[in-house]
């Protein structure tokens, strides 16, 4: 086990001693269980955001897959005039596009 010191105000303390009828030894063996399970669970979910990364292909993986494909051409996008785009810019204004914010 390892001990930390950690500052906590009076009156919070005092307050949730009330609130939850722990005085003393039980109020702070109540806290360092508190504390411990929120460790966990954070590690937990960090170490769940990691293997799902791991399973991602490389660079080098992906760059394999795409080879396969011919390269695009301006041919491959259609042109857009330019009320189409004055409406593309008015609707998508100010929001970012989906599965970018988590980037940024």
């Amino acid at each position: 086990m390892c001990t930390y010191n950690l500052k906590l105000d009076d009156q919070l303390v005092a307050e949730a001693e009330n609130v939850l009828g722990n005085t003393g030894a039980e109020f702070q063996l109540w806290l360092e269980q508190q504390v411990e399970a929120l460790l966990r669970e954070q590690v937990n979910r960090k170490q769940r955001h990691i293997r799902v990364r791991k399973s991602s292909l490389t660079d080098e993986q992906l760059a394999e897959i795409l080879s396969q494909y011919a390269p695009l051409t301006d041919s491959d996008f259609p042109d857009l005039s330019k009320s189409d785009y004055d409406n593309y810019v008015r609707s998508n204004s100010g929001r970012i596009a989906k599965g970018l914010e988590k980037w940024l």
